[in-house]
């Protein structure tokens, strides 16, 4: 059936496009023909989605009473301002959502999201390496902590980046009115920076109580991301 499929497209081929060029017509044996339709293709990127911005990839992991679980699929954004980004930083976010974990664990979080906050001078200047090295209190409140906390850096922390911390969220939320500490370090590697996108390699490793009421008080992620940078974030 294939090969008689392969034959009749072989001979209306051969018959339509030299009577268009008023060429002498010559039918080419099937196996041919087929190799003719098929080589282009072969050619080019296997998955058009790898080459797209907006793919990221990669893994993040809570811990939940000593069990590491993933969030997965990562999704990741760059945004320049908006209601929750203040108004001098640019604000970059990596997140995992739904997590599998056992019914005999409560609060199991729907998702851990990272919050990055960039010096306004850093996006569109090229090539750059930034190390997260510090601590800091944020809320465990549903304020998306505004306005936004202090990030109290130690020695090795990159000062383009201003702040970053990580939530979580989940179903029946319980938010508490008390503060918590987090220790937070990593990098944040920019190989593509220019004034429309940014792509690169985010690494990072929390402890401390996640904002948000999951009991989630490790967190890490590795994490490569291309982005169109985007103009606002409500």
């Amino acid at each position: 059936m294939t090969r008689g499929i392969a034959h009749m497209v072989c001979l209306t081929a051969a018959m339509t496009i030299p009577s268009l060029l008023k060429l002498p017509v010559r039918i080419l044996p099937t196996g041919l023909c087929a190799l003719t339709f098929l080589a282009p293709a072969a050619c080019g990127s296997s998955d058009p989605a790898d080459d797209r911005p907006g793919s990221t990839r990669g893994t993040i992991y809570g811990d939940y009473n000593d069990e590491w679980r993933e969030h997965f699929p990562p999704s990741s954004s760059v945004n320049l301002e908006g209601q929750y980004v203040p108004p001098d930083v640019h604000l970059l976010r990596f997140c995992g959502h739904a997590v599998g974990t056992p019914e005999n664990i409560p609060g199991t979080s729907d998702s851990l999201c990272y919050t990055v906050h960039l010096e306004k001078t850093v996006l569109g200047t090229g090539p750059t390496t930034l190390s997260i090295d510090g601590h800091i209190e944020v809320s465990v409140a549903g304020n998306d902590n505004q306005p936004p906390p202090t990030f109290v850096p130690r020695g090795s922390h990159s000062a383009s980046v201003r702040r970053a911390w990580v939530k979580s969220s989940c179903d029946g939320e319980h938010y508490f009115d008390n503060p918590v500490r987090q220790e937070v370090t990593g990098t944040l590697e920019l190989s593509v920076n220019t004034a429309k996108r940014v792509s690169g390699r985010f690494k990072i490793e929390t402890s401390g109580r996640a904002a948000g009421p999951c009991p989630t008080n490790r967190t890490r992620a590795d994490l490569t991301f291309d982005n169109s940078i985007q103009p606002s974030f409500d």
